[in-house]
């Protein structure tokens, strides 16, 4: 089966036609960063410059700016500008496009698709930006689009909020004066013109006196997502898929090919050939099986609700909502005879040091920041607790939330009793031992699974072997390594990392939306149209296994907020090491479980969920 991928395929380039229509001015900047705001003055200043792009190396910052053969600007005058405006560089030269690589061609000549009329934003220093809304807003999602080195083509899907707006939120974060010194003082400051597409940094931190109107890059709440593009959308109409991220991907591959024919050759997503792990049951079944082995596991055992709020009522609504089984468990609807609910009661001071399931209820931080009060998450603790805010207990997902939080209690059950309650059945991963290193405590949790059983260790740096200390990935970037894995049968140890490439749907995808085909998502649709984007997908290279984990293809939702990323599994310490067929299987079946991420599949095996876990509970 082949797959898409976001990365093109290297595209033959016509220097010559480049460098007979276009001037490329060569910058070398000494300084140890170059003001943006610097660059978006000159840009502004001479219309004549019509893209910029810039890249750092040991010797500084190399910037590259792009006029019209026919509307150029002396070189001379542009030095002198320059100079005007601070910047220190060592030479400044027109040069040709032959110098650069495939990447930094592509990001130019997509910033002049601004000046084409397809899409609403403009560039700014090499990035174009694509903007839906049509009006002026507090809050913008700007989408960010650029080429990698490896030719991925990335979208990103960028917050920007006035800081008018956060001068109102100072139970959040406080009058914005307050950060000239750090924090959002820090931050970057645009001015975004939604009327007549265009967005520059005006300055690169606080200014006494600024113009409230200004944009950062940040959304409003720390931490918080805001109204991110969705990654794709369903196949009701063409338009919706181009208001998403693979829409996006698609229109710019294509109006690239329409505007610079003359300089490229047709421009193509890759695809590979796969491997794929079917999954025979779809998301209901998936579901049906969860709440069995829930009604199971918890069938002599009572859960209590600790209520840590002023909300009784709340508690009582749960109540309710328990003794009704086909609420929590509504594949028991089809039965002909009910199964018992589970029996759940309100936690009493007597049960206080007692180890026993417990959902407790407490606000969300945004309420005790509100109210100045201390957050109660971790004013109680034991080992099968889940905590659930009575803010999100609303609509109609309150029953949907409530079995996923029994479902948190069954994992912290797993972990009380060290036994896989049962799930050991549907997958064997005990030639395997799973490492995670966790820096803000300077830890390495291993699990070693013995069948129905299992065991997780701290390890000590002097008596224990911790490959990420052995193979020295402690250092630099170390949550690029998400977990190590060591098979049992060779002893070899695999890093696993995700690559910079993601699968998208499939060419003929977006062909048949737009000349107004609709597209099911039966079974046979799902392999023509979105192969990459469900069930979980193999291929090997050089010695490494490259997976994607996509949706559960039967009952796939209609919109995905976030792409399906490419992992590479590649042995640490031997270049001829490979994990055997049969345990590989085993290893990709290990991230099918969907009582770890609530009717999903996991990007990585079960038992890192279960040293997170036991990291969280016990360490940290």
């Amino acid at each position: 089966m082949e797959i898409t991928i976001n990365q093109i395929e290297k595209p033959i380039i016509n220097y010559k036609k480049l460098n007979k229509d276009y001037i490329l001015f060569q910058l070398n900047c000494t300084m140890k960063f170059i003001p943006k705001s610097l660059l978006n003055r000159l840009v502004q200043e001479n219309p004549q410059i019509l893209a910029v792009s810039y890249k750092k190396s040991k010797e500084g910052i190399w910037i590259y700016l792009l006029t019209d053969i026919n509307n150029s600007i002396d070189v001379y005058e542009l030095r002198a500008k320059l100079e005007k405006m601070g910047a220190q560089f060592s030479q400044l030269q027109k040069v040709d496009f032959n110098i650069l690589k495939t990447d930094a061609i592509l990001n130019i000549l997509l910033c002049l698709l601004s000046s084409f009329n397809i899409v609403k934003g403009s560039n700014i220093l090499g990035r174009l930006y694509i903007n839906s809304s049509l009006t002026a807003q507090k809050q913008l999602t700007l989408n960010e689009v650029e080429f990698s080195k490896e030719l991925n083509l990335q979208v990103h899907s960028r917050q920007f909020t006035k800081i008018a707006l956060f001068k109102t939120r100072k139970d959040r974060r406080g009058d914005l004066s307050k950060f000239s010194k750090g924090g959002l003082g820090k931050s970057a400051r645009y001015k975004i013109d939604v009327k007549h597409n265009s967005i520059s940094q005006i300055s690169g931190c606080y200014q006494e006196g600024e113009n409230d109107d200004l944009y950062l890059q940040h959304p409003l709440v720390k931490n918080g997502k805001g109204s991110l593009t969705k990654f794709w959308r369903s196949d009701a109409n063409f338009s919706r898929l181009e208001s998403s991220i693979v829409g996006i991907e698609y229109s710019i591959l294509n109006k690239m090919n329409e505007k610079f024919s003359e300089y490229l050759s047709k421009l193509a997503f890759k695809t590979i050939e796969v491997e794929t792990l079917k999954d025979p049951m779809g998301q209901p079944a998936h579901r049906k099986e969860l709440e069995a082995s829930i009604r199971d596991i918890f069938k002599d055992k009572t859960i209590y609700i600790k209520n840590m709020t002023e909300n009784d009522e709340k508690v009582e609504e749960l109540l309710k909502i328990f003794s009704d089984t086909t609420q929590i468990f509504p594949a028991t609807k089809k039965y002909k005879h009910q199964p018992e609910s589970l029996k759940v009661k309100l936690f009493s001071p007597k049960m206080q040091n007692k180890n026993v399931p417990t959902l407790v209820l407490i606000h969300d931080i945004d309420w005790y920041d509100h109210n100045k009060k201390e957050d109660q998450y971790l004013k109680y603790k034991g080992d099968i607790v889940q905590h659930i805010a009575v803010e999100n207990l609303n609509g109609k997902e309150v029953p949907v939330l409530l079995l996923n939080a029994v479902k948190e209690l069954v994992i912290k059950e797993m972990l009380n009793t060290q036994s896989t309650l049962g799930w050991e059945k549907m997958v064997d991963v005990s030639n395997f031992s799973f490492y995670k290193y966790y820096p803000d405590q300077e830890v390495t949790l291993q699990y070693i699974s013995h069948g129905d059983t299992f065991e997780i260790r701290e390890l000590h740096p002097f008596e224990d072997i911790d490959p990420y200390r052995k193979f020295g990935l402690v250092s630099g970037n170390i949550n690029a390594v998400e977990c190590i894995i060591k098979d049992h049968q060779n002893g070899t140890f695999f890093e696993v990392k995700a690559t910079d490439l993601r699968t998208i749907p499939n060419k003929n995808y977006y062909e048949a939306l737009e000349e107004g085909r609709k597209v099911g998502r039966g079974e046979a649709n799902l392999e023509k149209y979105l192969s990459g984007m469900v069930n979980i997908n193999y291929y090997m290279r050089n010695q490494s296994i490259y997976y994607n984990v996509g949706e559960i293809g039967k009952g796939m939702n209609k919109t995905l907020s976030r792409a399906s990323v490419i992992r590479k599994i590649h042995p640490i310490n031997s270049t001829q090491a490979t994990i055997s067929s049969i345990d590989l299987e085993q290893l990709l079946k290990s991230m099918s479980m969907t009582w770890v991420r609530f009717k999903h599949y996991t990007v990585l095996p079960y038992p890192i969920k279960l040293l997170n876990e036991y990291y969280l509970s016990n360490i940290k």
